[in-house]
């Protein structure tokens, strides 16, 4: 009976120990799939340790369940008004961690100095986004326990991980950052106001909400030392995402425009999220359009914003066509152009590579503008479309060096013409220059030396025969015998 037992144990031992292995190869091969298909910033540093196989697990449940940091904005939104009731549902625009941290610090801590400014502690940082994402309500009581400064990072943190920026870059990078050249500030604001107005819903709630914030800590300047200019400087990157080129021109150009978009929309928070301007619309021209002002080419995309009229005069709009701004009459636009469906309008199936394409063409365009704005008198977008910087070459750099040194026309000459300046100058080269000699001369020069070279021949020949024998010339010859 004992050896039976034994048996018996040995027996349900190795099965249990059977089992267990089947479950660890089950797990390890969940944990590889699950790198695959989710995008955990630390899965790449994931072991196949038991433990590492647990939190693998439960990263991937509060992902699809709970996860607030690194969530699309519409998904995330979509999954807090499941948990609300249907009026409520309706009213809910902004996601919850955004409206409390800043209800939070509207309360605690609006007048607080280098706000958003200076950072907050690390590792307060890390705990707070693991515990919100693994379900922690974000309630005032909860936030007191961290610094002011730890809670700010909180909301710039969840606004830098999102997956897309606030402003997408595929349809309206391209647009606003063309605004950023405009020189009228008036015509600026309506153009940003109406891009605005065309932003997906739950993109333009959390803008305006964002931006009528930050309009409130502006007027706190004194004693926070955070304007609107500051402001804008910390949270355009969050706005309209940020280039990961490594051209340092392409940087400093795109933060300069942001920054200048991000605080416009703040100092003008009233006349762009608040006035009754009407929204733009995205049209596909049908029949191509050319003048001596631009060129609209039969299927190209443009982005058509209405200004209104001013008294009896015709009605115009802003029509962004390849990265430039051009006012045209609304009536020649809706005749040529018509509005694409709504439907067309998608961000999800365009990778991270055709962003980055977009955003270094349009800061490529922008630059290129900006040098030939400097060479031209009228540095107004709207006329520069189809103009290239122009480059100088080496011979023009030495003419224009030489010309400091051409003598300028008298008062009292009577050609003032170009050409005469033209002519002074050749004489000025020329004077520089060799003279010009006849063939003819040459010729005769060459005959000359030929003959005074051919006399100097005969003298030596003959000098030489007719000298006596001596002892260094010929004493061979004329030695004589003893």
């Amino acid at each position: 009976l004992l050896v039976r037992s034994f048996a018996c144990m040995t027996d349900r031992a190795k099965r249990n120990s059977f089992r267990g292995f089947k479950a660890a190869e089950h797990e390890d091969k969940l944990v590889l799939n699950t790198r695959k298909r989710s995008s955990l910033k630390y899965g790449s540093t994931l072991s196949l340790g038991s433990n590492a196989v647990k939190e693998s697990l439960r990263s991937v449940i509060v992902q699809k369940t709970r996860r607030t940091f690194g969530v699309e904005l519409s998904t995330l939104l979509a999954r807090e008004k499941e948990f609300l009731p249907e009026q409520s549902a309706r009213q809910h625009s902004v996601p919850r961690i955004v409206t409390q941290i800043v209800e939070y610090l509207k309360e605690h801590s609006i007048d607080t100095p280098g706000l958003f400014r200076v950072p907050g502690k690390h590792s307060e940082i890390m705990s707070a986004t693991t515990a919100i994402d693994d379900g922690q309500e974000i309630t005032f009581n909860y936030l007191t326990q961290f610094d002011t400064h730890t809670v700010a990072d909180l909301l710039k943190k969840y606004l830098r991980e999102l997956p897309r920026p606030i402003v997408p870059v595929e349809k309206y990078f391209s647009a606003f950052m063309a605004a950023a050249n405009m020189k009228n500030e008036e015509e600026m604001i309506k153009y940003v106001a109406s891009l605005v107005g065309a932003l997906p819903a739950d993109n333009l709630a959390l803008l305006k909400y964002l931006c009528k914030f930050f309009w409130c800590l502006a007027q706190y300047s004194e004693e926070t030392k955070m304007g609107a200019s500051n402001i804008s400087i910390i949270f355009s990157p969050l706005f309209f995402g940020q280039s990961d080129s490594i051209n340092s021109a392409h940087l400093i150009l795109e933060a300069k425009s942001t920054s200048k978009l991000a605080k416009s929309m703040i100092d003008n928070y009233d006349s762009i999220f608040v006035g009754s301007q009407e929204a733009a619309k995205f049209m596909m021209a049908y029949e191509s359009i050319a003048n001596s002002e631009f060129s609209l080419i039969k299927g190209e995309e443009v982005a058509v914003c209405y200004i209104g009229a001013n008294g009896d005069e015709e009605e115009l709009c802003f029509v962004h066509i390849n990265g430039r701004i051009f006012k045209i009459s609304r009536v020649l636009v809706e005749s040529k152009c018509k509005p694409q469906p709504e439907g067309d309008v998608r961000f999800d199936g365009i990778d991270k590579t055709a962003i980055d394409e977009i955003r270094a063409e349009t800061i490529q365009r922008l630059l290129t503008d900006d040098k030939t704005a400097k060479q031209v008198k009228a540095a107004d977008p709207l006329a520069v479309r189809n103009l290239k910087p122009v480059k100088k070459s080496k011979s023009r750099r030495k003419s224009d060096s030489l010309r400091g040194f051409i003598k300028q026309p008298s008062s009292s000459s009577n050609n003032n013409s170009p050409a005469s300046t033209r002519k002074r100058s050749g004489s000025f080269h020329e004077s520089l220059s060799p003279k010009k000699t006849d063939k003819k001369e040459k010729k005769d020069k060459k005959q000359k030396k030929e003959k005074e070279k051919k006399k100097k021949i005969n003298s030596t020949i003959s000098a030489w025969y007719g000298a006596p024998a001596n002892k260094s010339s010929n004493s061979f010859f004329g030695a004589k015998k003893k």
